[in-house]
């Protein structure tokens, strides 16, 4: 494969780009209105619009930077900013601008890697470093926040949900044991935010990714290649990362053990994505029928954390076993 640089035909008569245009200078905004918003309904409104929408901005943005639309990238990236700036309180400003970042950036990384003819999987690795990058640097005066009134929160997650019960019919040993089950939930969620807020990032990013993907590959095959599901697999080169972070967590300070955890949560999770490739690999295979499969992944599903661990742990022995062969290229018939 060339190392030279890609030079697509001039779409500067596509409408495609004004979407784009328009989700980039409205974004910010939007996250800013989720984040300020006094009513609990419109703050959950704002955010899970923000969320389909930065998952648009991954796959437009890097189209952009693709297809050398660098004026409109430029009134886009700085709009957005200053519109950002404007709908967002003092308080939440560093959430908003870097935040933005942690869209626009990755997506013009991707866009500008395609342009010299990497390989998916090097884009889509490259783009998830640096996403997680601006990821870290958005939240982390939020995380700090979150900490510090961790024990508060736990406390009044615990009355909110636990205070009435004695009077529902509950006997006092129940009560307690519901007590207990909340301040661990409670505690849980605040240790693992970080990893929760780079997991949906992580999320937003690879479904624009794939989207992108899909689109280029219906006209340059080449660039928009990717592996069927069936054949995904965690590189081996992870392997040594992720027994490093185990080691942390096993002989680390509180600190280090705080990272390592958080660490494992977002391992975990492209380990268990995998797993299910593993599983739906072998179900084709054997050829299960189709009812089968949806019981199959139903009584997963009911499994709860046994059946993560179990996605989790298939994942982790595929990406060194290659059970599948997929050295080989070794195809499965949809």
């Amino acid at each position: 494969m060339t190392t030279g640089s890609v030079v697509p035909a001039r779409p500067s008569t596509q409408l495609w780009i004004f979407p784009v245009l328009f989700a980039m200078l409205v974004f910010p905004a939007m996250r800013a209105a989720g984040v300020d918003s006094g009513s609990v309904g419109a703050s959950l409104l704002f955010g899970a619009a923000a969320y389909v929408v930065a998952v648009y901005l991954f796959y437009g943005v890097a189209r952009l930077m693709y297809a050398g639309q660098f004026l409109w990238l430029a009134v886009g990236s700085i709009g957005g900013a200053i519109l950002g700036a404007v709908a967002t309180s003092p308080q939440h400003l560093w959430f908003a601008e870097v935040g933005w970042l942690a869209v626009l950036i990755p997506g013009l990384v991707a866009g500008h890697l395609l342009r010299q003819n990497k390989t998916s999987f090097q884009v889509y690795l490259i783009g998830l470093i640096v996403l997680t990058l601006f990821s870290v640097l958005a939240w982390y005066p939020t995380w700090r926040e979150i900490y510090a009134l961790g024990p508060e929160a736990g406390e009044e997650m615990v009355k909110l949900f636990v205070g009435g019960l004695g009077t529902q019919g509950y006997s006092p040993e129940q009560v307690e044991q519901i007590e207990s089950a909340y301040k661990l939930l409670a505690k849980l969620t605040v240790r693992l935010s970080p990893a929760s807020a780079v997991v949906s990032a992580i999320v937003q990013f690879s479904l624009g990714f794939l989207w992108l993907s899909w689109r280029l590959g219906q006209t340059s095959p080449a660039l928009g290649q990717v592996r069927r599901f069936t054949q995904w697999k965690v590189p081996f080169g992870l392997t040594p990362v992720t027994g490093v972070v185990i080691l942390a967590r096993l002989v680390g300070n509180d600190a280090i053990q705080l990272v390592a955890d958080n660490a494992l949560l977002v391992l975990a999770i492209f380990y268990a994505v995998c797993g299910l490739s593993f599983m739906e690999f072998t179900l084709h295979r054997v050829k299960v029928s189709i009812f089968i499969r949806i019981l199959f992944y139903l009584l997963l599903f009911l499994a709860h954390l046994a059946g993560l661990m179990v996605m989790v742990l298939i994942g982790f022995i595929d990406s060194f076993l290659d059970w599948r062969k997929l050295g080989a290229n070794v195809t499965v018939e949809q």
